[in-house]
């Protein structure tokens, strides 16, 4: 079954053919569904797979409940397939909440889940709510030492310095693919990979843009010691994790998500996260 892009479903609405061509998720007859859908309809709740450390503006616990944007995600795909969500959020990284739904565990997952061609061979994705280009975080001395001779450019692609990464993410598999000549250092966190970039343990961090412009947002005294750069040719999508072949499921999922006025980016992400932590409604 086609996916729709947001671009396709005003086509379709424009054409007058949208309802001849999408089924409410309710209506359609029970013989499509998949036998992980027929028993979260069983079930009567929709359990989401999400991640046990907060990401806010993602989702994260202010001590009123749980907000942010996938939590607002997850309320409005409840809502379309009329179940009440249940958040499973004892899962320490990405690789298990993909393994939660390709087992069966979750019914769905939404936890700012990067697509990469591993996960695919076993789950589904819907179509992107957010898209951010990638970036890294750099040493600003040894990045000085890297490009005095060279442009920045030149300097990022033949990069073979080290470079750090968060364990079980999209990015562990990316800087591989991205970096062929780096040596790439696996971090349990964040924080311990900004630390060893200060230091200079190694030279770089990957990550998307939000993550990495947030730096200094969250730790303004790092402006010293550390140099942005955004790669304006990598992009992460962000997207929500559903079990291999349940095409009614993603689709009505991928209606949600076509619905959104806007394909988030991390200007948008960047503006959320300051109004959340001054404790303000970010819906």
């Amino acid at each position: 079954m086609a996916s729709f892009s947001r671009r396709t479903m005003l086509t379709l609405l424009g054409a007058g053919l949208a309802e001849s061509t999408i089924m409410p998720f309710s209506a359609l007859a029970t013989e499509v569904l998949s036998d992980e859908t027929k028993a979260m309809m069983a079930r009567g709740k929709l359990t989401i797979a999400m991640s046990a450390t907060d990401n806010p503006p993602f989702y994260s616990d202010t001590g009123t409940g749980l907000r942010g944007i996938d939590v607002d995600l997850a309320k409005k795909i409840g809502e379309s397939l009329r179940r009440p969500i249940f958040f499973d959020r004892h899962y320490k990284d990405f690789d298990e909440i993909v393994d939660a739904v390709a087992s069966g565990k979750a019914d769905i997952a939404i936890s700012k889940i990067g697509i990469t061609t591993e996960r695919q061979k076993i789950v589904a994705f819907s179509e992107p709510y957010v898209q951010l280009r990638h970036a890294m975080a750099f040493n600003r001395i040894k990045f000085e030492q890297r490009t005095k001779n060279i442009d920045y450019s030149e300097a990022i692609r033949k990069f073979d310095g080290k470079l750090g990464v968060i364990e079980h993410t999209s990015f562990a598999t990316w800087a591989q693919k991205r970096f062929p000549l780096a040596t790439v250092v696996e971090f349990a966190s964040w924080d311990k990979m900004l630390e060893a970039v200060v230091v200079g343990d190694i030279e770089a961090a990957y990550r998307d843009e939000f993550e990495v412009r947030r730096i200094f947002l969250d730790q303004p005294k790092l402006v010293t010691s550390l140099k942005i750069l955004v790669i304006v040719d990598g992009h992460s999508h962000i997207s929500v994790v559903t079990p291999l072949g349940d095409n009614p499921l993603l689709l009505a999922i991928n209606e949600v998500i076509n619905a959104l006025p806007v394909l988030y980016d991390a200007y948008y992400l960047i503006q959320h996260y300051n109004e959340l932590n001054l404790g303000k409604d970010i819906n």
